[in-house]
C-alpha cells in the first residue's frame, strides 16, 4: 500500500519546527514586554528624580537661610539635641529658633514663622572656635591679648528623609564672630592690663 501524497502534507509540524517557532516567539515577547514594562520604570525614575530634587533644592533653601542667620549670631547657640531645636540670638534683643523634624519650622521670636516640607533632623552639632578675628589695640600702642574677638564655626550633620531614604548631608558655616564677646571687649573695665 502507498500513502497518498495529500495525506503526507496534511501530517503537522515537526517537533524540531515547534521548538523554533516556540523560541521566535519567546524572543518577540521579551522584546515587547521590556519595552512596554520599561517605558514604566523609566517614568518612575524620572518621577523619583524629579521629587529627589525638590527634596535637595528645599533642604538648599534651608541650609542657605541658616548660614546667613549664622552669619548674624550675637551670642551662644543652643542645640536641644533631644527635642531637635536650635536657637540662635540675633542682633541685641531677636532670637531665631528653628524647629526640625517631619517638616522644618523657622520662627523669629516675635515675628514671622515659616515652614519648609522637608523631614530634616540635626546630629553632631558643635560649635567651634577657629582663631582671633581681630584683637583690641588699646590707646598708647599696648596690645590685650585676651581681649579680643574669635571666630566661630558651626559643624553639623543634617539627615534628610528623601523618598524613604535617609541621605546625610555635611554643614559646616561660614565663620563668624559673636557680637556679645566684641562688646565684652569694649566695655571691659580697668587699667587695661
Amino acid at each position: 500500500m502507498q500513502r497518498s501524497k495529500d495525506s503526507c502534507s496534511s501530517r503537522g509540524f515537526t517537533l524540531a519546527e515547534v521548538i523554533i517557532a516556540l523560541a521566535i516567539l519567546s524572543v518577540v515577547f521579551a522584546i515587547a514586554s521590556k519595552f512596554m514594562f520599561g517605558k514604566r520604570g523609566v517614568y518612575k525614575g524620572i518621577e523619583e528624580g524629579e521629587a529627589r530634587m525638590k527634596v535637595y533644592a528645599d533642604v538648599g533653601r534651608i541650609l542657605f537661610i541658616l548660614k546667613r542667620d549664622f552669619m548674624s549670631v550675637s551670642g551662644e547657640p543652643k542645640f536641644d539635641d533631644k527635642e531637635q531645636i536650635l536657637e540662635l540670638p540675633i542682633g541685641l534683643s531677636e532670637k531665631v529658633v528653628y524647629q526640625f523634624g517631619d517638616k522644618v519650622k523657622r520662627e523669629v521670636v516675635g515675628g514671622k514663622v515659616s515652614y519648609f516640607p522637608v523631614k530634616l533632623s540635626i546630629s553632631d552639632f558643635k560649635v567651634k572656635k577657629e582663631g582671633l578675628a581681630f584683637q583690641i589695640v588699646k590707646p598708647g600702642g599696648r596690645r590685650a591679648p585676651y581681649k579680643g574677638a574669635f571666630m566661630y564655626r558651626i559643624y553639623a550633620t543634617f539627615s534628610v528623609d528623601v523618598k524613604g531614604k535617609n541621605v546625610k548631608v555635611p554643614f559646616v558655616s561660614t565663620p563668624y564672630t559673636l557680637n556679645t564677646m566684641v562688646t565684652d571687649c569694649f566695655n571691659t573695665g580697668g587699667n587695661g592690663s
